[in-house]
């Protein structure tokens, strides 16, 4: 009768019996371009299909609004804003129809959880705590914006009656990783013309094992094999789907060969291989060891479990770090230290690591910071610093964004600063708090630079000197109330 009951639930249409809950409100996307683009109307016609596409393949209802407004100068940057917030910031220059689609859509895979709002994703936590019957629902508040931006969809989840192993859970990245594990397939399916692939040379046979390889030593993890399938598309196309999610077409050089496809299959995967992390891989990863180091992976396993240990290591892949040397990981997991939002500390190991044992820290960022905070202190103690290139985070303006009020605008003011900054440089703030609400946002940037804190930097190295602070601008226009998807020229 139970199970009767549940099918009933899900086929009646809300709002049959019960008062059917508030549709979300439109997604609105505002798009700011140089002054005599000439966009057109197509540029919004096109961005809301593909914002709606993307949306519906992520499992979340909501409808889009697109602006697009010429309003900057010749040699401004092109802007993309998503319910206000920054969801991409180009070079002037990459205003063409084809080419801004694909920017934005990759800027969109790069943030997915920019799509639900607020609301919807509390909504989302509640009915998730409610189908688990779980009372702490407060740990299923940031669960959907964790879901997206792990390339899981929401759909899957919402089919879940019963997740016994979230009643273990500490934290909402923990319950988070059980669902990434029960819901994420690992694919990789790329579709190919047949013709492109018969003009493969000797040379480039063996191009697919060796970006294997390039890839595990970048990155560390082990991805799925790849499923080869000939497709009718042009030779100059090649279609890639991960873990279920089919992305845009990318198009190769004239004459392209097998190592070409490699080539942007390499790049696509060293750009998603967060969504690859999987709690049971890394725990699975973790049990191989107990031969070799069975009292580090005993301790380990005692102090980190396997859900938690998934979420650090998705930390540590997420801001371009590489989890090759996992019993290094481990290590170094054990010496975390209790939480500190010191501003512009000098770290020094402790001499008995055995307090903070018994509280580790359980943000996973916060984690990720501290080992690798640890692995750069190791390495100036042997006199090894290889000194990036370092660009501290205007103060005034981290202690903007961490204030209440209002975030997106603070995100667009930091955002105008940092796209000066190289892609080979790393930003530095100035207190661990920041840390992760600055690596999200660096995510609007085509290349995303590395961002720790300071208190990660080496005792020897000297404070970077901090970004200069422009004139602070506006964010993208708003869209005038009543010209839903229309492009409008500057005034005058």
């Amino acid at each position: 009768m139970i199970q009767i009951a549940r099918e009933l639930r899900r086929l009646i249409p809300p709002g049959r019996g019960h008062e059917a809950a508030a549709a979300p409100p439109a997604l609105a996307v505002d798009v700011r371009l140089p002054r005599g683009t000439d966009a057109g109307g197509t540029l919004a016609a096109g961005l809301e299909e593909a914002v709606s596409r993307r949306a519906a393949d992520l499992g979340v209802a909501r409808d889009v609004d697109v602006h697009v407004r010429e309003d900057g100068d010749a040699d401004d940057r092109v802007e993309v804003s998503c319910a206000g917030r920054p969801l991409l910031s180009l070079p002037p220059g990459r205003t063409a129809g084809p080419d801004l689609l694909d920017a934005v859509d990759g800027a969109l895979l790069r943030r997915p959880s920019l799509l639900v709002d607020p609301e919807g994703a509390r909504r989302f936590g509640t009915d998730l705590a409610a189908r688990f019957r779980d009372s702490r629902t407060g740990l299923y508040g940031a669960v959907a914006e964790y879901l997206l931006d792990a390339g899981v969809g929401l759909a899957g989840a919402r089919r879940l009656d019963r997740l016994t192993a979230v009643h273990a859970c500490e934290t909402g990245p923990e319950i988070a990783e059980l669902l990434v594990d029960r819901l994420s397939v690992p694919e990789v399916v790329v579709e190919v013309a047949e013709s492109t692939l018969r003009t493969t040379d000797p040379a480039s046979a063996g191009a697919l094992v060796r970006c294997r390889a390039e890839l595990h030593a970048a990155v560390g993890l082990e991805f799925p094999d790849v499923d080869l399938v000939p497709a009718d598309v042009p030779a100059d196309v090649v279609r890639i789907r991960l873990n279920g999610l089919q992305l845009r077409e990318r198009s190769l050089p004239p004459g392209a060969t097998w190592a070409d496809v490699v080539e942007v299959l390499g790049a696509t995967l060293r750009e998603r291989a967060v969504w690859f992390v999987r709690s049971g891989d890394v725990a699975a990863a973790r049990n191989r060891f107990a031969h070799v180091l069975p009292h580090l992976v005993t301790l380990s396993q005692e102090m980190w479990p396997d859900a938690v240990l998934g979420a650090c290591v998705r930390a540590v892949v997420g801001n371009g770090g590489s989890v090759r040397n996992l019993a290094r990981l481990l290590w170094l997991l054990l010496e975390a230290e209790p939480r500190s939002d010191a501003v512009d500390a000098v770290w020094l190991p402790e001499a008995d690591p055995v307090a903070s044992r018994s509280a580790p820290e359980q943000d996973p960022v916060r984690v990720a910071s501290s080992v690798r905070r640890r692995t750069a202190f190791d390495a100036w103690q042997v006199g090894v610093d290889e000194a990036p290139q370092r660009m501290g985070l205007p103060r005034v303006l981290e202690d903007e964004l961490l204030a209440d009020g209002d975030r997106g605008g603070a995100e667009w003011r930091i955002l105008r600063v940092l796209a000066a900054v190289p892609p080979t440089a790393t930003v530095v703030t100035h207190s661990p708090a920041a840390l992760g609400p600055v690596q999200y946002l660096v995510r609007a940037l085509p290349r995303v630079p590395h961002v720790i804190a300071s208190h990660e930097l080496p005792p020897g190295a000297a404070p970077p000197p901090e970004l200069p602070v422009g004139p602070a601008a506006a964010g993208p226009a708003r869209r005038p109330a009543g010209s839903p998807g229309r492009a409008e020229p500057a005034a005058g």
